[in-house]
């Protein structure tokens, strides 16, 4: 028989003499929360939960586990300064399928964060945000699992009239209006998200302020939309800057309930900006988009009057520097605006080109290029001719061949 060496029993009996434990205690999530913290381990019952964040403090932070839990009703926070988080992303999820309500996390108080963990087949929205000064939505996924599309929410994460928004880092799929959707909200951050199977993927509507960058963006309808629409407490979107984002292959069919506004995007649209004002579109790899890379385009191509005090045209929109190939090359002919845009590559007898602008201008305007639309050289460009009937298309690029001076980068506080 072999001697056991000297090391390994004392080894041992240092172990049996300090009561070795094999199975210690988890780590608390709370360790390290200054703040009112609450725990919810795997198991919790939404009662529970849903008492606890009803009766929350301001400053309060809430932790889940790793785990599913199971939700009925949405789950709502008006407190300020709340932090709710779980394990992460693909560790704790929020499962709403037997949901009776509208969202998934719903918030109205003032510096909001919701981080590390994911939302799963709400009734309506997954995440929505009103009103809050200060919102923070980072590593969140917001999914829907049903192939029932029709049944899905209309928006995955939904910050509005809201400042100093950022949502960094996320996963939106299967929302039948947008993925990440930030309206009528100021000083905006939208960052390194993946949005896939959406009608959009990101939205900015009748915001101002805002920087849409690092985002995977693909298999949606479109892309990424910049839209201002009439009929809403803030109007007047500008200085919105699209950049460093992959678009690509944002050809599903749409399947937006009709009516909205989004429901006459054409699958196969890259990047849309519709009467916004001071859009910079730079630095993206735009590609394998059917219908079209990036359209500029005025409300009046909706075919709706805009109604009084609504400035539907576009103006001071620069496309530069961008990474544009296989677009335009099967406009979606089951939209009006798609079929349309698949006449006119019939007739040009080729692919579309990379910019489009409607060909819509402004009556008040003067001179050919009176809304500044700037393409940069290297990007093949077409006005439509929209304003008549049949449309007029015109390659005509001399009066677009500008460039406008950048916007600034927003700063977050």
């Amino acid at each position: 028989m072999t001697a056991r060496p000297l090391a390994a029993s004392l080894t041992a009996a240092l172990l049996l003499a300090c009561g070795s434990d094999s199975n210690p205690k988890p780590a608390d999530p709370c360790a390290g929360v200054t703040a009112p913290c609450t725990a919810f381990p795997a198991g919790t019952t939404e009662d529970r939960i849903q008492g606890a964040v009803a009766l929350a403090p301001d400053g309060a932070t809430f932790v889940f586990g790793a785990g599913t839990f199971r939700f009925a009703n949405a789950l709502e926070v008006t407190a300020n300064g709340v932090t709710i988080r779980g394990a992460g992303r693909d560790a704790t999820v929020l499962d709403f399928a037997g949901q009776v309500g509208a969202e998934g996390v719903g918030a109205s108080g003032d510096a909001f964060t919701l981080s590390d963990l994911s939302i799963r087949d709400t009734a309506g929205n997954g995440v929505k945000v009103v009103g809050a000064a200060g919102v923070t939505i980072r590593n969140v996924g917001v999914s829907w699992t049903r192939p029932d599309l029709s049944t899905h929410g209309g928006y995955g994460i939904y910050p509005v009239q809201s400042t100093d928004v950022l949502v960094e880092g996320c996963f939106t799929s299967g929302a039948t209006d947008t993925g990440i959707y930030v309206g009528q909200s100021q000083n905006i951050v939208v960052r390194d998200n993946e949005a896939t199977g959406n009608v959009a993927g990101v939205e900015i509507e009748n915001s101002w302020d805002a920087d849409v960058h690092g985002n995977h963006l693909h298999g949606n309808t479109a892309g990424v939309l910049v839209f201002d629409l009439p009929g809403l407490p803030q109007q007047g979107g500008h200085s919105v800057r699209v950049f460093d984002n992959r678009i690509l292959d944002n050809d599903h069919p749409n399947f937006a309930p009709a009516g909205g506004i989004v429901a006459i995007v054409p699958a196969g649209s890259g990047v849309v900006v519709m009467a916004n004002h001071d859009v910079e579109v730079f630095g993206n790899t735009i590609q394998g988009n059917q219908t079209a890379a990036v359209g500029v385009i005025s409300y009046l191509l909706t075919g709706q009057a805009p109604p009084d005090g609504y400035d539907p045209f576009p103006r001071r929109v620069h496309v530069h520097g961008n990474t544009i190939s296989g677009n335009g090359t099967a406009p979606d002919a089951a939209t009006p605006l798609g079929a349309a845009l698949g006449q006119v590559r019939t007739a040009l007898g080729a692919d579309l080109p990379d910019v489009m602008w409607d060909g819509i201008p402004d009556p008040t305007g003067s001179g050919a290029n009176p809304q500044e639309i700037c393409v940069a050289a290297g990007a093949s460009w077409l006005s439509l001719g929209a304003a008549s009937d049949p449309w007029t298309p015109d390659p005509d690029d001399t009066a677009f061949r500008c460039a406008l001076d950048p916007l600034p980068a927003v700063v977050l506080p």
